[in-house]
């Protein structure tokens, strides 16, 4: 952290799960640096992230999935846990839909490893609770992601004038 004060970074790119996320924020602002945050969307998360970061959490930037959670998943949720969804954090959905593409894979082609990933490669427009589900010819997940600020308190979307491109990109 000391290099990083002596930098005088614009900006610090933290990627960490939340609990760590939370003791480096608190770091940074501890030493005085005065860079903007921005993490991934595993801190998207009241709970483990911005609600014990408080008023330190103010002005972090973080990419997600806007909140795409269907109803049902909700309902869901709120029956088994007897608490209502959380609220956003692309992390739970994403995952719920992760074991339901391989469940969906191994019904359709079996346990072949290979046969599998051939399967996945060509998924197009599955019903996942995250929203729909699309991989690219580089089985990459194609779906966008939005970038969030969080303020006053609440996560929101960045407004886009804030927001701006690296060269070269």
């Amino acid at each position: 952290m000391i290099k990083i004060k002596a930098a005088k970074p614009e900006a610090i790119y933290l990627v960490s799960y939340p609990a760590d996320g939370v003791i480096a924020v608190r770091q940074l602002k501890e030493l005085g640096i005065a860079a903007t945050v921005i993490t991934t969307s595993g801190a998207d998360s009241e709970e483990e992230f911005f609600g014990p970061l408080a008023e330190l959490a103010e002005g972090i930037y973080f990419a997600s999935l806007a909140d795409a959670t269907s109803l049902a998943f909700r309902g869901r949720y709120a029956k088994t846990y007897a608490k209502e969804w959380p609220g956003v954090n692309s992390c739970a959905g994403v995952a719920y839909d992760d074991v339901a593409l391989i469940a969906s894979a191994m019904r359709a082609v079996g346990t072949d490893p290979a046969q599998i990933k051939n399967y996945l490669s060509q998924v197009k427009d599955f019903a996942g609770v995250s929203g729909p589900i699309t991989f690219d010819g580089a089985r990459d997940l194609a779906r966008e992601h939005s970038i969030f600020i969080y303020e006053n308190g609440q996560r929101q979307l960045a407004p886009t004038e804030r927001i701006v491109t690296p060269q070269g990109f």
